[in-house]
């Protein structure tokens, strides 16, 4: 468990994302109809139904997250079903999941959710699942949409020491309420969302207590999608880009949770792309040490905290000494065949057809075997495998040899993505912008016939080039032009004379986010 860092446990500014509705990636789904249908009763003649997911392979000797669902006006009434038949497939997938396993409780109101029975009878429901299950008291968490997201800062008001975090969806609190609510919730992380062009619940309600919290200290995370209207829970609980649930759940009353951060890591903390994470990495994290430095700052979810630190260093060590399956990796030759015409693609589905005559050399790779290229015709065909303009990528590979205007890596009807410059034999790359603009040239020679290991990277803030995982060459580049051609190992994209390369390669990797080799 982390210690909680200072009065909020999560910092972050105003986030404006959208992104594409898809399924849930959470895994198998699990139908509203596997939860138990039950009711409470006050004892008091006051009742109210819900519908409770226990967790599968419940263990009575494990203690589990309880995540409470609120739902809309919609879903209003007594029949125990119309409150998880719509809405929260995604989010029930989420809760019986895996990564996230835990209870999910759905009340069903006749009303609303705002007066003091509703309140009242919703808290009496969290207790007597406390009273026979076996719940981390620590770690329960509110989320509601539309009426339901009203209802979440009703519960939060009056029972602020119950949850340890909340996520209101297209709800929100009134102006003249704000500032009270505040005030009582401050302490509690919370993430509101809302649709900026909603016509059913005005996005300034979110807005109303979101600036109330800032205005006093707290630091609420806030996404505010500025082309979606009122129903945006569909996109949210399929978290389709990893950071809700990460998020949510490791939050917790004692102090942040480690455990459920690393399911929202988009690439394991392997900086310098060798699938391992070693002493390498750990150099180059604490160069970075006290740094604002995003690709070193992993959590807290969604986004870090700011500042590389203690809580990076233990996400880090997580994974020490680890061989990490990396999804970023997009294609990996590890070229260690020792017979054939096939260069086998370890991370997709791009096996890499050899042509001309390239030679196994089992034993002469960096990595275990290479591939020796005669400088003639010799070249690997695969298909194509990511288009530059489609966002961040890096492109590594080890090298031995290698002449003036040979490439490296090429894309069909495209450019060189790593070749050596035809003057001095220096690294460079011919990925440009798509007007005007020149090739990445380095000052760093590497065709002096011993073993370099070059990358290329690139994203929206630089181009890079790296000889031996050191910084050689760097520019603010505009925006790369598209190509979706197949790739070549080892000749220029139009196969000219005089660029295929002459020499050893091994270990070639492509990576859909920038390396820091």
């Amino acid at each position: 468990m982390i210690p909680m860092p200072g009065k909020t446990r999560i910092v972050s500014s105003l986030a404006v994302l959208c992104f594409v509705c898809g399924s849930s990636v959470l895994g198998q789904d699990t139908h509203w109809s596997e939860s138990l249908a039950l009711t409470y009763d006050n004892g008091l003649g006051d009742t109210m139904p819900y519908r409770l997911f226990v967790p599968p392979d419940y263990d009575a000797e494990r203690a589990y997250p309880l995540v409470v669902f609120l739902h809309g006006a919609g879903e209003r009434g007594t029949n125990n079903t119309s409150q998880v038949a719509v809405h929260i497939g995604n989010l029930i997938n989420a809760t019986q999941s895996p990564q996230y396993t835990s209870f999910l409780v759905a009340p069903q109101t006749q009303s609303g959710w705002g007066s003091s029975l509703s309140v009242s009878l919703v808290a009496g429901i969290l207790t007597e699942i406390e009273e026979n299950y076996s719940i981390d008291a620590a770690r329960l968490y509110i989320t509601g949409l539309s009426m339901g997201g009203f209802g979440t800062f009703d519960q939060l008001y009056h029972y602020p020491e119950r949850f340890a975090a909340a996520a209101p969806l297209s709800g929100g609190v009134s102006a003249g309420f704000a500032d009270e609510v505040a005030a009582v919730i401050k302490d509690i992380p919370i993430w509101v969302q809302h649709g900026a062009v909603d016509s059913a619940v005005s996005v300034s309600l979110s807005q109303n207590i979101v600036n109330a919290l800032w205005d006093i200290g707290a630091s609420p995370l806030y996404t505010e999608y500025p082309t979606m209207g009122h129903n945006i829970w569909t996109f949210v609980y399929g978290d389709r880009d990893n950071t809700l649930y990460p998020w949510m759940f490791s939050q917790s009353l004692d102090g942040l949770l480690l455990e459920p951060m690393l399911h929202g890591l988009p690439s394991p903390p392997d900086f310098n792309g060798d699938s391992r994470v070693d002493l390498k990495d750990l150099t180059s994290f604490i160069e970075h040490w006290g740094q604002d430095e995003p690709a070193f700052d992993m959590v807290p979810m969604p986004a870090g905290d700011g500042i590389v630190d203690e809580l990076d260093l233990e996400a880090l060590m997580h994974f020490w000494l680890r061989d990490v399956n990396d999804p970023t990796l997009v294609t990996h030759w590890a070229l260690d065949e020792t017979a054939g015409d096939i260069a086998s693609d370890s991370s997709g589905e791009s096996d890499g057809l050899l042509v001309g005559d390239p030679v196994w050399n089992d034993a002469g790779g960096m990595v275990d075997g290479a591939l020796e290229f005669d400088g003639v015709d010799d070249h690997i065909l695969t298909a194509g495998v990511l288009n530059p303009a489609h966002g961040p990528l890096s492109v590594l590979a080890w090298i031995k040899g290698g002449a003036p205007g040979q490439a490296i890596f090429s894309q069909q009807q495209g450019v060189a993505w790593l070749g050596i410059d035809p003057s001095h034999g220096a690294l460079q790359t011919e990925l440009k912008p798509t007007r005007g603009g020149s090739p990445l040239v380095s000052d760093v020679v590497v065709t002096d016939g011993q073993w370099h290991r070059v990358a290329c990277t690139w994203d929206e803030s630089a181009r890079r080039l790296y000889v031996d995982d050191v910084l050689v060459a760097e520019d603010v580049p505009a925006s790369i032009p598209g190509y979706t051609g197949g790739m070549y190992i080892g000749c220029g994209a139009n196969k000219a004379p005089g660029t295929f390369f002459s020499g050893l390669i091994d270990d070639v990797r492509i990576y859909n986010r920038v390396i820091k080799p």
